[in-house]
């Protein structure tokens, strides 16, 4: 079985609930936790482990080389992690708005087109939705005329 390496970066209230779905799925290792203040040391004590913990993600990325990238950062930060992320070839997944300007998601949709010529490698959640990775069911987002991926990230 193949496993996908995430990064979890923001470990707030839907990084928690992320970073607890990755550490029962048998698809994922959870990697790295990152956050600037102690939310990721009280991540790492309710998920019962001793993840590695940042406080950068830039140096979470260098030091991880994910699989799977995470966002569950303010909004402002979407755009820029985004990319970051698909540069270094990691698939993405993040929380809704995909970034806080009109702008700024269509360059990461163009960014995400012009690298992967069309492979799904970036989704965006609805909250609350249950997302569901390395199964038959598979969800597609839509915003305007931009396909935005599915859920399903798993080999084979």
């Amino acid at each position: 079985m193949v496993k996908f390496r995430v990064l979890v970066v923001g470990c707030g209230g839907m990084g928690t609930s992320h970073a607890l779905a990755y550490h029962q799925m048998e698809e994922f290792d959870i990697c790295g936790l990152v956050s600037r203040g102690n939310s990721k040391d009280i991540l790492n004590k309710k998920l019962g482990v001793s993840y590695p913990l940042y406080n950068s993600f830039y140096e979470a990325m260098e030091k991880n080389a994910p699989d799977v990238v995470s966002i569950n950062t303010w909004t402002n930060t979407h755009e820029e992690y985004s990319i970051y992320a698909m540069e270094q070839g990691c698939h993405v997944f993040m929380e809704k708005p995909i970034s806080d300007t009109v702008k700024g998601s269509v360059k990461i949709s163009e960014f995400k087109f012009a690298v992967f010529k069309g492979d799904a490698k970036i989704e965006c959640d609805f909250q609350f939705a249950k997302i569901s990775f390395g199964n038959s069911t598979q969800k597609t987002f839509h915003v305007k005329k931009y396909f935005w991926g599915t859920t399903n990230f798993a080999a084979g």
